[in-house]
């Protein structure tokens, strides 16, 4: 089965790979950003794997979502360009179309891809009228925009159709990750070039994008995420215990719920997991829970059913819901060796585990 679904894939991939440069979008974009997989495996995702600090190594496993086969290769999409991704990917998202769009932090680039890895275009972000924004970190698209927090302190306003530039708006300290919601922008903040803690959540009215105000929820902020028409934001706190809550986007006020190193949401339900490492021994040991934002009730314990022993002490660095079956999966990471992938069914049943294409796999989107 994995060198029939490699042949299938691969073969439809490599028929469509073009010669031309990525420096700029291509005319036809319009016509030809639907999803091009053969029908035999175009139920698959991509699996952004970060890579490692200065090592050029970011890379994109596929994976057929059905059957939990991967493509097998180093990087799919280093078999469709013929180069390598970079060094620290940093985000990975799609729009409604299929086209997808990666952040490369180290390489200081956001990518436009189609749906099967083929690159139209990008961008860089240390030269030209970008080169004060500072390298490129998270990503999100509303309304044909592409919107990149930048640690030159901006959130950055492109052309999803080109990523030509349009406007910046000024932010906390080294801007995260982001959410959109009701035409408003909230994007958290983490530390300032000294590493001293910003405590700044930037709100931002995107029919203006003229200016941010700000709440000051928590202290060296990183996740955000919306479920049920309420905010939440995690990080590492001022002792780096991860603590995350949720913040009133009337007054600002803010409500510690708990710890997590990472999260995940289905269905209005946050999904947490908080990796705790004894650095004496260097033994993580997970700690699961879950809360309810139709309810407001936090559960303690593991969600996870018949997940396997190795689970408990892994680094999990990242989680992801499959939007088209609501499958679960749990990305770990020991920081050298390739990651894997614990995947879940739908009532947290555990299926089966692969291995990826590279160093710490973050993040996924998924095609149907």
């Amino acid at each position: 089965m994995i060198m029939k679904f490699r042949s299938l894939f691969f073969g439809v991939l490599a028929a469509l790979v073009i010669s031309a440069g990525f420096t700029s979008c291509s005319d036809d974009d319009d016509d030809d950003n639907g999803l091009i997989i053969d029908p035999v495996v175009n139920e698959y995702a991509l699996v952004l794997n970060e890579g490692s600090w200065g090592n050029n190594n970011a890379t994109l496993t596929a994976f057929n979502w059905r059957s939990n086969e991967v493509f097998n290769t180093e990087c799919v999409y280093k078999a469709i360009n013929n180069q390598a991704l970079g060094d620290v990917g940093q985000d990975i998202i799609r729009d409604s179309k299929g086209n997808i769009y990666i952040s490369m932090f180290g390489s200081a680039y956001v990518c436009k891809l189609k749906s099967n890895g083929e690159e139209i275009c990008r961008t860089y972000f240390n030269s030209g009228e970008m080169a004060d924004l500072g390298q490129p970190r998270y990503l999100a698209i509303e309304d044909g925009y592409l919107y990149v927090s930048c640690y030159g302190d901006y959130v950055a306003k492109l052309k999803a159709s080109d990523l030509s530039y349009v406007g910046k708006v000024k932010v906390g300290n080294n801007p995260e990750r982001f959410v959109i919601e009701d035409d408003v922008l909230y994007c958290t903040s983490s530390v300032d070039e000294s590493y001293v803690p910003d405590n700044r959540l930037a709100v931002i009215d995107l029919k203006k994008f003229d200016s941010a105000k700000f709440f000051t929820p928590m202290s060296n902020m990183d996740r955000i995420l919306e479920s049920n028409d309420r905010i939440f934001v995690q990080g590492y706190g001022d002792y780096y215990d991860y603590p995350w809550g949720e913040v009133n986007t009337t007054t600002g006020e803010f409500t510690k719920l708990g710890n997590a190193s990472c999260w995940a949401e289905n269905d209005d339900v946050i999904y947490t997991v908080n990796s705790v490492t004894d650095w004496n021994t260097y033994q993580v040991t997970n700690y699961f829970a879950t809360y309810d934002t139709k309810t407001s009730k936090l559960t303690e314990g593991s969600y996870l059913k018949n997940a396997p022993a190795e689970l408990a002490s892994a680094s999990v660095y990242g989680m992801e819901f499959n939007p088209y079956t609501d499958n679960l999966y749990v990305m770990t990471s020991n920081f050298t060796t390739n990651g894997k992938v614990y995947v879940f069914d739908k009532n947290l049943n555990y299926v089966t585990t692969f291995e990826t294409t590279g160093v710490n796999p973050k993040t996924m989107v998924f095609f149907k």
